[in-house]
């Protein structure tokens, strides 16, 4: 019964307000939520903990180096006062560094890194000389070197190396040779405009190389060269800021958009993801691209969420990842993709779901996967290098 004041009796129990009973009932339950989750966590942490990447190795690195994992270790390229420095990190069986950072050498001045497939070239603008690497050795000598005049750019496979000349300070049009492993041109083509930016090998045999147009607006076309000649992409607009290929794929990020193209340059599909692209690569069964929505906004970048989406092979989004700011890198492996952040490397499966996390005391500023999946180097702002083996269930 209720009395005057509108509180509810029983015979034997002390007047108490209804909404004190619905308080201390969303008390009791939230508590049970909190246990129940914490449980679910501890299993979760509990089988994942197979799957945890074991640290192999930390030591000092330039902040900017570009990694280029191979068999043996991580070749390691990075500006220096005269050029560019090369530095290969092997690692031991046991896991620790051997000669870590020791086998260096000077290779040239105002050097342009190219990475191949299975080599690494670096041209020298001013004396046309063009130095190859090749990932599977142990020391850091260049297997070959030859000299093109005027060239600009070089990458190399196991057939030769792709040379691209440029005309000089001031003019547009370049120039594309393919040259033989002793250096003799087998075959070559001219364009008229365009200035190249940049060039890289990709698995399936071809090679990706940037050239901006300088006719009505500033945008970017994808030269896509192979043995039996060379396709261009239509202009893309902007400055592209990512590549890859592979399985027959190009993918290219560009302002806040996502393109993909077919070997002839024939556009297949074009999406905006949600931010702009920081990095893209091709993966079993389609595209993966890290997207950053955070951008120096302090304060307000702890509400903003920066992600990682799979598209397949016609555009359409299988899944999305929200990642902690600050998302600059993203590659396959067998078991799924692997991202790094302003906080560390964050491993997600072919689902889009965590499989493990790796935090770090700074953002990672280059992420290679070494051949086989089952290693990755990470490098972060501070200058540090990691390299850690990813233990199988």
């Amino acid at each position: 019964m209720f009395n005057k004041s509108g509180e509810y009796r029983q015979k034997g129990v002390s007047a108490v307000r209804p909404g004190l009973w619905i308080k201390r009932g969303v008390v009791i339950l939230a508590a049970g939520v909190l246990v129940a989750a914490g449980i679910s966590a501890a299993k979760s942490l509990a089988g994942k903990s197979r799957s945890v990447p074991e640290r192999l190795l930390a030591t000092r690195i330039a902040a900017d180096a570009v990694l280029v994992p191979g068999s043996p270790g991580v070749l390691a390229f990075s500006r220096d006062t005269d050029g560019i420095r090369v530095s290969r990190v092997p690692l031991t069986e046991g896991g620790s560094a051997a000669g870590a950072g020791s086998d260096s050498t000077m290779v040239c001045a105002d050097g342009v890194i190219c990475l191949g497939e299975d080599a690494v070239s670096v041209t020298d603008r001013a004396t046309g000389s063009i130095k190859n690497y090749p990932l599977d050795s142990t020391g850091v000598a260049p297997s070959w070197t030859i000299k093109v005049p005027g060239a600009a750019m070089a990458v190399a496979d196991k057939k030769g190396v792709l040379v691209i000349t440029a005309p000089g300070a001031g003019k547009t049009g370049f120039r594309v040779k393919r040259l033989d492993t002793r250096g003799r041109v087998t075959w070559e083509r001219e364009s008229s405009s365009g200035i190249p930016l940049s060039l890289r090998g990709a698995p399936g045999g071809f090679f990706v190389a940037g050239v901006l147009q300088v006719k009505e607006y500033p945008a970017t076309s994808l030269l896509i060269v192979n043995d039996s000649g060379w396709a261009e992409t239509k202009p893309i607009p902007g400055l592209v800021r990512c590549v890859a290929g592979g399985s027959g794929l190009l993918a290219a990020g560009s302002g806040s958009s996502l393109y993909t193209h077919d070997l002839n340059g024939q556009i297949k599909w074009c999406v905006e993801p949600g931010g702009i692209p920081t990095d893209v690569a091709v993966c079993p069964g389609g595209v993966v691209v890290a997207v950053r929505k955070s951008g120096g906004n302090g304060f307000a970048d702890l509400f903003v969420r920066d992600f990682v989406a799979m598209y397949d092979v016609g555009g359409a989004r299988l899944w999305k990842a929200d990642l902690k700011p600050g998302v600059t890198a993203v590659r396959c492996y067998d078991k799924g993709v692997i991202a790094g952040t302003s906080a560390g490397v964050v491993a997600l499966d072919y689902r889009g779901k965590v499989l493990w996390e790796v935090d770090l005391p700074s953002p990672v500023s280059r992420l290679e996967i070494a051949p086989g999946g089952g290693m990755f180097y990470v490098s972060t702002e501070a200058g540090e290098l990691r390299s850690y083996r990813v233990i199988s269930d």
